[in-house]
């Protein structure tokens, strides 16, 4: 069990330490006088309300846990901290994974490769086959690395390349979303940048490698640059975010701070949310979106919410999980303070009951990440925050992907086995399992996104690096 925020009545919370081996050191967040927490066995819940200032007590649980709990006095608030000492979450380190697909990123004869170096996830239609892109690769000219691909892998571990991106008006570098499938077999996404105006596209592939540019981007008030991936609704309607545009009197890197926009079947853009980045309001959506059953759009921004909070240095504000209505009617449901984590690059997963569950890539206790769930309301939990060792996960990034019990699984870039990054699931109650750590070889390294389920609770996925040319895989997890 990891680091964890427990819940109060009143959505406070008090910060429990995981400290592997001994009790050594404190961590202290203020907040008032109660705590719900779930014990890593039995979840037992351990409701403490206190009046005053009372010593150190410890309690030794028969799992062999040691919770000590104590209280501080600052600024006249009682505070109840917790720390705890275990071993390191359980690792799993079995020899389960393999590679799928291991891409090449050396042009043939033709001047064009397979692809390289895959951030997003990939998809998988009923007869098994997997689609996803690659962010570079493809067509090369001279040493520009190629501009990126759309590529199917059958069954069979055999690749196709669909389409390969040329920087012009069909756009370029895919980048951090997966494919969207429809039921005819129709492929949908973004590119980074390229298109028309060099804003970035979005696009259809069909199954034969035809691509039907959509809507390019102007980089002005309709965005610019998306940076994930899309969402359908019945009426076939497009959703999606951009990094930039929008808002114009908002800028970071580019002119806006990003809009959350849609896309009709044909190809009319409308802008539902301009990111102000003033206010609260977040800024610089890089990650995409879900939608519930009554139309309401839920993500997260890189940075914005809170100016004063500092995320490493990297961006103004820690970030926030918003929510957009269908009149374009938005909602801050988080504001990410960096000790319950910061730069929220991943999307937000619901489950049925409507709770939203998601990492964010820095910041928290550790400063290496945390996976949190949140809801409608803006009710907040810290699941899990990574702890500082590294062993287990360093920066989690992707969609998580939660199954029918409720338990999450989830990959970190960094950390594990020579900082290549982690898959690992968490119980509901927050308690991390390794499942493998990635060593940068053969089985990949540093994934980006999110996995899926296969057949059974296999899980399929891609690293941006590792694999026989070192340019990334597509791969397997058997449970």
């Amino acid at each position: 069990m990891g680091p964890f925020y427990g819940m109060l009545p009143r959505g406070h919370a008090v910060y429990a330490r995981l400290l592997p081996g001994s009790i050594s050191r404190m961590l202290c967040l203020i907040q008032p006088l109660a705590v719900w927490l779930a014990e890593e066995e039995r979840k037992m819940r351990v409701r403490a309300p206190f009046v005053a200032a009372v010593p150190t007590h410890t309690i030794n649980f028969a799992s062999g846990c040691i919770w000590k709990i104590c209280l501080a006095i600052f600024g006249g608030t009682i505070s109840l901290i917790l720390v705890f000492g275990t071993l390191s979450p359980p690792t799993a380190q079995a020899q389960t994974l393999s590679t799928v697909y291991s891409f090449q990123g050396i042009p043939d004869k033709e001047m064009e490769g397979d692809g390289a170096n895959p951030w997003g996830s990939v998809v998988r239609d009923a007869q098994g086959n997997l689609y996803g892109t690659t962010y570079s690769g493809g067509v090369q000219l001279y040493s520009n690395g190629g501009y990126g691909t759309v590529f199917k892998v059958d069954s069979s571990g055999a690749e196709t390349v669909l389409h390969r991106f040329t920087n012009g008006a069909d756009g370029a570098y895919p980048w951090k979303g997966s494919l969207l499938l429809d039921a005819s077999g129709n492929l949908y996404g973004t590119t980074s940048s390229g298109g028309a105006n060099d804003s970035g596209v979005v696009f259809k592939i069909d199954q034969a490698g035809n691509e039907t540019v959509l809507y390019a981007f102007t980089g002005g008030t309709d965005g610019g640059f998306p940076y994930a991936g899309l969402i359908r609704n019945a009426q076939g309607n497009l959703y999606g975010t951009t990094f930039a545009g929008g808002d114009l009197g908002c800028s970071y890197e580019y002119p806006g701070c990003g809009v959350v926009f849609k896309v009709n079947e044909n190809g009319k853009e409308t802008v539902l949310y301009s990111f102000t980045g003033t206010n609260g309001d977040g800024e610089s959506p890089a990650a995409g979106l879900v939608l519930d059953t009554q139309g309401n759009l839920y993500g997260t921004t890189l940075m914005g919410g809170d100016l004063s909070c500092s995320n490493l240095g990297q961006f103004p504000g820690c970030g926030t999980v918003f929510k957009v209505d269908p009149t374009g009617q938005e909602t801050i449901l988080h504001t990410f303070t960096g000790l319950d984590g910061a730069c929220p690059s991943g999307p937000v997963t619901m489950d049925s009951a409507g709770n939203l569950y998601g990492p964010t890539g820095c910041n928290g206790p550790n400063n290496t990440g945390t996976v949190y769930k949140t809801n409608a309301h803006g009710a907040f939990l810290l699941l899990y925050a990574f702890p500082d060792e590294f062993e287990n996960g360093n920066g989690p990034t992707g969609q998580l992907l939660l199954d029918d019990t409720g338990s999450i699984y989830g990959v970190t870039s960094g950390g594990g086995t020579n900082d290549y990054g982690v898959l690992y699931t968490l119980t509901p109650a927050g308690e991390q399992t390794v499942l493998h750590k990635f060593t940068g070889g053969s089985d990949g390294g540093a994934p980006y996104s999110g996995v899926i389920f296969g057949s059974g609770k296999n899980l399929y996925g891609t690293t941006q690096f590792g694999g026989s040319s070192g340019v990334g895989v597509v791969y397997e997890f058997t449970q």
